[in-house]
């Protein structure tokens, strides 16, 4: 009798293993026939990929002598008769001086160095501001970086307090 006890677990799980719902013969074919429809529709929907463009090669002719690598010029300052870069002087369409103090947003913080960075958000760009900078069309100073928020003066006794906004 215990010989047959192998015998009969093996032949049950043969007989349960055969009659599992969803692995029938029929439901097999259903499957089969799905696929090769995908198959089918996959191959008429796919288009040939055009052919690549060639790349025309453009000759660029040097027009200055300068040396990319004097230690000058890596360190930022200008050139001896050259005019200073406009950062320097004035503030560039795309700072963040070239827009209202109303418009500003401060998005985050950070810290480098050891100082609080302010981030601050004007139109689609994100900038980075220390304690002395200025921000805003009118060049308000900064006068404190903290994580929650950017403490401004504009004029001579207008304070203004950015508080970081959340999304």
């Amino acid at each position: 009798m215990k010989a047959l006890y192998p015998i009969l677990i093996v032949m049950g799980g043969v007989l349960v293993l055969t009659r599992l719902p969803g692995c029938t013969s029929t439901d097999e074919k259903a499957l089969h026939d799905w696929v090769v429809g995908q198959r089918q529709q996959l191959s008429a929907s796919a288009a040939a990929a055009p052919a690549p463009q060639p790349i025309v090669l453009a000759n660029y002719v040097q027009t200055t002598k300068l040396d990319p690598f004097d230690a000058r010029r890596l360190a930022g300052a200008p050139e001896t008769g050259q005019k200073p870069p406009l950062a320097w002087t004035e503030a560039s369409p795309e700072s963040v001086e070239s827009y209202p103090l109303s418009t500003l947003r401060m998005v985050g913080s950070l810290r480098k160095e050891g100082a609080v960075v302010a981030l601050i958000q004007a139109g689609a760009r994100v900038y980075q501001v220390l304690v002395g900078a200025r921000i805003g069309t009118g060049r308000a100073e900064v006068l404190q970086v903290s994580e929650t928020g950017v403490i401004v003066r504009e004029g001579a006794a207008h304070m203004v307090t950015l508080q970081l906004q959340g999304r």
